[in-house]
């Protein structure tokens, strides 16, 4: 008796990885009946209603027999519909309808019930894996065509139906369009507007601001050392102004850094069908509103959150002092680790979260603390009350203070007019600060670290990593205990210096570097 059995190759999301899951059928005598196993979710179960739809409205036949599909390894629980299509093809090479090839074939999709093929989410990431683990024949949907190109190979086919599919398999004829274009025609990258890296105003030119010298040194080393930042100023004064220009500061996406974001916004479900590569830096604002979940990440088939989305770019938070304390301090782990755990009964999931935090907020409830034209109405303790709603663990990661103040009349008037310029433009300052992270990245190659902008500096030898001389480190400890600042503080400032010297082109650090860097971890004890 012809042993009726079908095996292919497909792959379950975790986190931004994929993990490879094999897809077996096998059809036995009995009454007819269709059976999934090995911890299948409530989608991919109602999957056996869509299979069978597509596989008759593709013009071939449901076995009407008895059929057990085992979805392998077991202890992964698998989510989605993206094994719609690997289950089709196990079941009709199970059946004979398809040739049953020496190696198993590779497939994810969703299918409609009339056999059209869906792009899934995570595609790229599922991908990946199938690519690192087989080297057989990968069938995927034309709808995940732009985002997987960038990292397929010639072994990749993408088709739009599963009747095109079974032509194929069969000989008959190839789907039109189905085979991979060479490299030199492959699509473009994805426009901005096709996904929601909400830009929105981010990116507008430094040269737009009037004033605040101030804040706009602090952004400087901000963008150029990946040091974390808040400013804190009267309503109005310019603060969300200020923040929309430091994406027109930072460097392009890297290759690697472009397809790591990709792979999250794929899982998230943001990047769509026929969407390639992202290839500009996220610019994160939620509102203040936001839950927990929206934040961290989460739900019962967990998502990335804001901290994920906003990897190797920024996550604003505007009106800091808004936000439910409780979510704030839960930013406190990855900001340390950039990175995010969420758990579940059965598993753990990490989404990457290296971002630069910028918080802009008001230094009391009526907004005018710092105000030097406008009387402040609060008193010392509503000051202090409003203020406490950022903690001091929250506050201890924070690499930068600045404050922001009101235009006087003359600064007013120069908003209006031609002579608003300053000294420089964003495409000045960011070729700056090109080469000072180039400085930064150099300076860990030469000492066998891995490169790392300061901010991001982790190493236990920051004196010796940074070339800090010992007269400028005592100058830094006795500062940091005069300021009752944490270790975590304390290493915050040489970082700080450390990118001011490198703006300045230094090699080492010198008084100056650290006497700027004080002054921005200072602002907060003021207010």
């Amino acid at each position: 008796m012809q042993k009726r059995y079908g095996i292919v190759r497909s792959s379950a999301q975790h986190g931004i990885q994929g993990v490879m899951v094999d897809i077996e059928v096998a059809i036995s005598p009995g009454l007819p009946g269709f059976e999934l196993v090995g911890l299948a979710d409530p989608a991919i179960k109602e999957s056996r209603n869509r299979v069978q739809a597509a596989i008759r409205s593709s013009g071939c036949t449901f076995p009407n027999s008895r059929i057990t599909a085992s979805l392998a390894p077991a202890w992964l629980r698998k989510q989605g519909s993206a094994f719609d299509l690997p289950l089709a093809l196990a079941i009709l090479i199970a059946s004979g309808q398809v040739p049953n090839p020496a190696e198993p074939l590779t497939a994810f999709g969703e299918l409609t019930l009339d056999g059209r093929i869906r792009g899934v989410p995570g595609a790229i990431s599922r991908y990946a894996a199938i690519h690192e683990a087989s080297s057989q024949l990968c069938v995927l949907p034309s709808g995940n065509r732009r985002e997987v190109e960038a990292i397929a190979d010639e072994k990749v086919v993408f088709v739009s139906s599963l009747a095109e599919l079974v032509a194929l398999l069969n000989g008959n004829s190839a789907p039109r369009g189905s085979t991979l274009q060479p490299a030199s025609n492959r699509c473009p990258p994805v426009k901005e507007s096709a996904v929601d890296l909400n830009h929105a105003k981010a990116g507008a030119d430094i040269s737009s601001i009037v004033g605040q010298e101030h804040a706009i040194r602090a952004i400087e080393i901000a963008a150029a050392g990946q040091h974390n930042l808040l400013l804190l100023g009267s309503p109005g004064s310019g603060k969300t102004a200020l923040v929309n220009t430091i994406m027109s500061l930072l460097p392009p996406l890297t290759p690697a850094e472009s397809l790591e974001l990709t792979q999250i916004y794929s899982v998230a479900g943001l990047l769509g069908e026929n969407s390639g590569l992202i290839t500009k830096r996220p610019f994160r604002a939620p509102h203040h509103s936001i839950t927990k979940a929206a934040m961290l990440g989460g739900g019962s088939t967990p998502r990335p959150g804001e901290v994920s989305l906003a990897h190797h770019g920024i996550l604003f938070l505007d009106e800091m002092t808004e936000f439910e304390p409780a979510i704030l301090d839960n930013l406190r782990q990855p900001l340390e680790e950039k990175l995010i755990r969420v758990s579940r009964s059965q598993y753990t999931v990490l989404w990457p979260a290296s971002f630069l935090l910028v918080g802009a907020a008001n230094p009391c409830r009526c907004g005018n603390y710092l105000d030097d034209r406008k009387r402040c109405s609060c008193d010392d303790h509503q000051v202090k009350q409003h203020l406490s709603r950022l903690s001091g663990p929250l506050l201890d990661r924070v690499d930068l203070f600045a404050t922001v103040t009101r235009l006087d009349a003359e600064a007013l008037n120069r908003t209006v007019t031609k002579e608003k310029r300053p000294a420089h433009t964003s495409m000045e300052l960011a070729g700056g600060i090109a080469v000072c992270q180039q400085l930064q990245l150099e300076r860990c190659r030469r000492q066998g670290l891995t490169p790392m902008l300061n901010g991001l500096h982790c190493s236990d030898t920051l004196a010796d990593d940074f070339l800090i001389p010992p007269v400028v480190l005592r100058k830094a400890a006795t500062a940091a205990e005069s300021l009752q600042l944490t270790v975590r503080g304390y290493q915050k400032i040489l970082r700080v210096a450390r990118t001011i010297a490198d703006l300045a082109g230094e090699e080492k650090i010198g008084m100056p570097h650290l006497g700027e860097a004080l002054q921005f971890r200072m602002m907060i004890g003021d207010n």
